[in-house]
């Protein structure tokens, strides 16, 4: 019976992968070499056949390692003649573009200036038509305010005509009101004082009554008692 030979397949094939062995084609060997050492065989002509393969392997291996060499050399020079392609094409279209900035800022900066000079007459003619418009109307403002003002004083003196001749009827009136006033207070109060006298007299009567009255119910209050007394006497009989 053959001893078991203990062989890693996904790690045989992705060292040949990286490698730069094809995965199909590691996967191929490494199925082949597993195939061989399943298969139990142990002779030498067995042997000699994997070891031929594991040469074959290894040739196969430095072929492909030469072959990337080779085309990571030429990809190399490739890039470095492209950089160099792009740095100079850079190169030109910047110095094109920085030439045709600064045909564009001369041009812009003629143009800005003329604009300017424009714009400083405009504003001249401006300022003059602006003069002549703030001095006519500060001639009609002039005018409008003296008119204002006239108007004004006109409206004052009549206003003031006016509030004297409503205070001097106010004043009439108020005077005629408090005489009227001060007449019907007079005959109210002479009304007012015949009223009170006539009180006075009925209550001096009705006291003069009551003085009376009160003279007749003493006395005969008084008459009263002499008579209790007088009967007490008579029915309590004297001690000597």
């Amino acid at each position: 019976m053959h001893a078991q030979i203990a062989f890693d397949t996904h790690t045989s094939v992705k060292r040949l992968v990286s490698a730069g062995v094809a995965e199909k084609q590691a996967e191929a060997h490494v199925e082949l070499l597993v195939g061989i050492l399943e298969s139990g065989l142990s002779t030498k002509a067995d042997m000699a056949q994997v070891e031929v393969r594991i040469l074959e392997l290894k040739r196969d291996i430095k072929d492909l390692e030469a072959g990337l060499k080779r085309d990571l050399k030429e990809m190399d020079t490739g890039l470095k003649r492209d950089l160099k392609d792009v740095d100079a094409g850079l190169k030109r279209d910047l110095a094109e573009l920085d030439a045709g900035l600064k045909r564009d800022l001369a041009e812009l900066d003629g143009r800005v200036k003329i604009r300017m000079e424009e714009l400083k007459q405009e504003l001249k003619e401006l300022e003059g038509r602006t003069e002549g418009h703030l001095k006519e109307m500060d001639g009609k403002i002039d005018i409008r305010s003296r008119e204002l003002e006239t108007n004004l004083r006109r409206d004052m003196q009549a206003m003031e005509t006016n509030l004297r001749r409503d205070m001097q009827a106010m004043e009439t009136n108020l005077r005629r009101d408090m005489k009227e006033m001060e007449l019907k207070n007079e005959a109210k109060f002479k009304e007012l004082d015949g009223k009170i006298e006539i009180l006075r007299v009925e209550l001096k009567r009705d006291m003069k009554g009551l003085e009376a009255n009160l003279v007749k119910w003493m006395m005969g209050t008084a008459g009263a008692i002499i008579g209790i007394l007088f009967a007490l006497m008579r029915l309590v009989p004297m001690t000597h």
